[in-house]
C-alpha cells in the first residue's frame, strides 16, 4: 500500500504545539512495552506507508515512517537483498519509523553493524510542525554532525519520522546454520575462536548448553576448527535466527524481569553472574530473569539493564542529546514523560 499522509501529520503537530498538548508517536505499537505510557494523544502513522525509492543497483532504499517492515523484507528477499541490522519485529509487526525510533539490531549485530550504520538519510516533521531533512540518498552523503543518525534509538523525542533511506547489503549466496552442544568453558573458547580469526561466521546464539551459528559458504573442516572438532555438529533450519531476532526462543518468556547485559565482544558472561538464559553477539550480549537488577560476580566492564520498560530507567542523559531535542522540540510536546 501506497500512501501519503504527511499533511495529517504535520497538522497533527501543530494542533498539538498551538494547544500545548503532548503527543505520542506509534506505528503497529509492537514495542509499546519498552516504553511505557506517553502521552494522552497518540498520532498513528501506519496510513503513511510506501516504498519511495528502491535503487536496487545503488543498493538504497527510502520508505515511509508507517510501512511495515515485513513488507520491506519481503521486497528486499526479491531481489537478494536484505536490511542488515536485522530489526527485530515482536508479535511478527513492526514499522520501520518504529525500527529507527528504538534503534534495536538482531543476531548479526557485530559482524554487519547496528541500525544507525545503514542509515543514509531521514524527514520529519519537527515540534514545531517544520519538514526537516538530514542526510541524503547516498552512502557518502554528510559533511560534519550527521543528525540523522541520531534519530537511531531516540524513541521520537525528536519529531516524527516521515520518511528513511538506508543503505542495504547483498544477501549472502548461501547460509548455513548449524548447532553443537557445547558447555560454558567451551562456549567461552569458542567465543575467543570466532574472534581471532577471520570466517563467514555472521551471527552466534547459546542457550541450554546449545550452540547456534550462522555462516555463508564456511568449509568443514574450518567449521570443526572453530567448534574443537566436527563431532556432534548438525545443521539446522536458518529460520531459528527469525525466532532469536524476534524473542520468541524459550530464553525469552517472561517469568521475572528481563534483563538486557552488554559486555565487549570476548568476555565470559558466565564467569560474571550466577544465571544467564541466553548469549548472543559471540559473548557480547547476555539476556537473563530476575527481580532485581543483576549482581556481577566478577570485576568487569558491562551495560546492564531492564528490557522492558527500559525507556523508563535510561532515559537520554547525554547532554548534547537533550541540547539537541531543545532545539528540534523547544515545547516538549514529545516528551517521554506521560501528560496523565
Amino acid at each position: 500500500m501506497d500512501h501519503d499522509d504527511t499533511h495529517r501529520i504535520v497538522d497533527a503537530v501543530k494542533s498539538s504545539l498551538s494547544a500545548k498538548r503532548k503527543l505520542g508517536i506509534q506505528g503497529h505499537g509492537s514495542k509499546s512495552f519498552l516504553v511505557g505510557p506517553r502521552a494522552n494523544e497518540v498520532i498513528n502513522t501506519t496510513n503513511h506507508t510506501g516504498i519511495m525509492s528502491y535503487r536496487k543497483d545503488e543498493l538504497v532504499i527510502t520508505v515511509r515512517s508507517g510501512t511495515s517492515l515485513l513488507e520491506v523484507e519481503q521486497e528486499l528477499r526479491r531481489n537478494r537483498q536484505f536490511l542488515a541490522a536485522e530489526p527485530p519485529r515482536f508479535d511478527g509487526k513492526g514499522t520501520i519509523g518504529g525500527a529507527i525510533s528504538a534503534g534495536l539490531s538482531g543476531p548479526g549485530r557485530p559482524w554487519y553493524g547496528n541500525l544507525r550504520d545503514v542509515l543514509l538519510g531521514i524527514e520529519l516533521v519537527n515540534g514545531l510542525g517544520q519538514r526537516m531533512t538530514f542526510g541524503g540518498q547516498v552512502i557518502k552523503n554528510v559533511a560534519g554532525f550527521d543528525v540523522s543518525r541520531m534519530l537511531a534509538g531516540s524513541w521520537g523525542q525528536f519529531g516524527v519520522i516521515l520518511s528513511a533511506s538506508f543503505r542495504l547489503h547483498p544477501l549472502p549466496i548461501e547460509t548455513q546454520t548449524y548447532t553443537k552442544s557445547v558447555d560454558h568453558d567451551t562456549l567461552f573458547a569458542i567465543h575467543k575462536r570466532i574472534l581471532r580469526q577471520p570466517s563467514n561466521i555472521t551471527a552466534t546464539y547459546y542457550q541450554d548448553e546449545q550452540l547456534y551459528i550462522r555462516c555463508s559458504r564456511l568449509s568443514r573442516q574450518m567449521l570443526g576448527e572453530i567448534l574443537g572438532g566436527n563431532e556432534g555438529i548438525e545443521e539446522h533450519p536458518s529460520t531459528v535466527w527469525e525466532a532469536i531476532k524476534d524473542h520468541q526462543m524459550t530464553a525469552f518468556r517472561p517469568r521475572q524481569n528481563l534483563w538486557e547485559i552488554q559486555f565487549d565482544r570476548g568476555v565470559d558472561a558466565y564467569s560474571r553472574f550466577d544465571k544467564v538464559d541466553c548469549v548472543e553477539w559471540c559473548g557480547a550480549r547476555a539476556w537473563l530473569h530476575g527481580e532485581e537488577a543483576p549482581t556481577v560476580k566478577n570485576e568487569g566492564k558491562f551495560h546492564a539493564r531492564a528490557f522492558h520498560h527500559a525507556l523508563r530507567q535510561t532515559g537520554n542523559s547525554e547532554p548534547y542529546k537533550e541540547r539537541l531535542r531543545s532545539a528540534f522540540d523547544p515545547e516538549s510536546i514529545f516528551t517521554l514523560e506521560s501528560s496523565r
